[in-house]
């Protein structure tokens, strides 16, 4: 069992109700000794991890998730942990290796407030969501902390400088497109929380083209207002308050942590917001194919319900039928790709729907035939081999029956000869023949015979 886990169950978290219950009304110090705990171990794992990959860097499907793909651009945990469902089943349909940033706060920064507190359940529930992917190791979990020695900090403050820049210049060419107000609260509430400020700006940028920043201390910038009463802020108090520059502030640490952490795993880029990956490409061309492979796969995985049917836990098992399946359904992608961009297009969320449409569905399709046309075919010799019934053999074919499980069968009313070669003729009579197994959408026809 992962270690992480094992931590997790040592203190009776198993569930997300669990989680809120430890990190919501435990003792402050039994609640930091836990994060620090997680934070050691995790550190550990993921210093193995490179150990291992810098030994054996033979992945090359190895990707980093964006703030925003993982989750964590919304507080409000249904939706985030919609969007970390949604990156598990792309992980486990996939992924070779996904590298996920925990937001684990040094144990002194946890505050004995309703925020901070909802701050470790929410990474508790994280670890839980993706805990079928941390122990088959697919999902590497990380820190978000960087250690150099002296010389190597010297080329990371000045890659940090340079993303800086890279924020400036982005924050003046887009800081018109936002506007934002700020509400302050009254009654009880105003106890925990002074106020809020809403931000609104292109979607490619915020998430629901909206985000919402609560503040526990009225900030020096608010202008005067009315209780309860939103006020919009105007240009020069927007630039003020940092809101704006907050955004691209957040991408640049996602940019930080994929250039520390992508060179040491050969990770790519992994976002579903636009804004994000202009901003990463500001800063660094990576493996265009590979990049738009991995983003048809993740619309695929979004929007096409053959996907959304079939459990993590289920995925998983058909990837330890062998490796080989999902090698070839990547390379299918990939070339589709490649056809792609030498035509100019890119991948969006309605392409992805066309592709699936136009080219995997129909494959598919030929492919359920052929493996039912050769299974038909297979029963049919099996029956002239051993010259019983062919009703026995189909019925115990369509009804699922095992090879062995027919044989006891026979062996009641036949003897024991007639079910050693009964026995023989129907172990030729799998589901998938050879000549399926070997076609390049093999991946995906086990997934649709899962979700049928």
């Amino acid at each position: 069992m992962d270690r992480t886990i094992r931590l997790l169950e040592k203190n009776g978290i198993f569930t997300d109700e669990t989680a809120d219950d430890f990190a919501l009304r435990s003792p402050l110090d039994r609640v930091r000794g836990l994060v620090e705990q997680i934070r050691n171990s995790v550190y550990t794992k993921s210093r193995e991890e490179v150990a291992r990959h810098e030994e054996n860097p033979t992945h090359t499907f190895n990707f980093i998730p964006s703030r925003s793909i993982r989750g964590e651009t919304c507080g409000h945990w249904p939706c985030a942990r919609s969007k970390l469902a949604s990156l598990a089943r792309y992980a486990a349909l996939y992924a070779d290796r996904l590298l996920l940033p925990l937001k684990v706060p040094p144990p002194g920064r946890i505050e004995d407030s309703v925020w901070s507190r909802d701050g470790v359940a929410f990474t508790i529930k994280e670890i839980l969501l993706l805990r079928p992917l941390v122990e088959s190791g697919i999902v590497t979990l990380v820190t978000p902390d960087f250690h150099f020695c002296e010389k190597c900090a010297e080329g990371a403050k000045a890659q940090v400088r340079m993303i800086d820049r890279e924020v400036d210049a982005l924050y003046q060419a887009r800081r018109r497109e936002f506007a934002a107000s700020y509400t302050p609260m009254t009654g009880q509430i105003a106890r925990l929380v002074a106020g809020y400020a809403t931000l609104t700006g292109p979607a490619n940028y915020l998430e629901h083209g909206t985000s919402v920043c609560v503040f526990h201390n009225t900030p020096a910038w608010v202008p005067p207002h009315r209780a309860s009463t939103p006020t919009r802020l105007s240009r020069s108090t927007l630039e003020k308050s940092g809101l704006i520059r907050r955004v691209f502030k957040e991408m640049a640490w996602d940019v930080v942590f994929q250039q520390f952490y992508g060179v040491r795993f050969d990770g790519k880029y992994l976002t579903d917001l636009p804004g994000e990956a202009e901003f990463m490409h500001r800063i660094s061309r990576g493996d265009e194919v590979v990049e738009s492979t991995a983003a048809l796969a993740a619309q695929l995985t979004h929007s096409i319900p053959l996907f959304a049917g079939v459990s993590v836990a289920t995925i998983l098992r058909i990837r330890r039928e062998g490796s080989e399946p999902l090698i070839l359904y990547r390379a299918a992608l990939t070339q589709i790709v490649k056809d792609l961009l030498v035509k100019g297009e890119r991948i969006t969320p309605a392409r992805a729907r066309e592709i699936f449409r136009d080219i995997l569905e129909p494959q598919l399709a030929k492919l359920k035939a052929e493996a039912a046309a050769r299974r038909r075919s297979a029963t049919r010799k099996a029956v002239v081999k051993v010259g019983i019934p062919a009703l026995v053999v189909s019925v115990g074919v369509l009804g699922g029956f095992l090879p062995a499980a027919i044989s006891e069968l026979l062996k009641a009313v036949g003897g024991v000869a007639m079910a050693t070669s009964i026995g023989e003729a129907l172990a030729s009579l799998e589901k998938n023949p050879a000549e399926v197994r070997s076609h390049n959408l093999y991946f995906l026809l086990r997934i649709s015979q899962e979700a049928s």
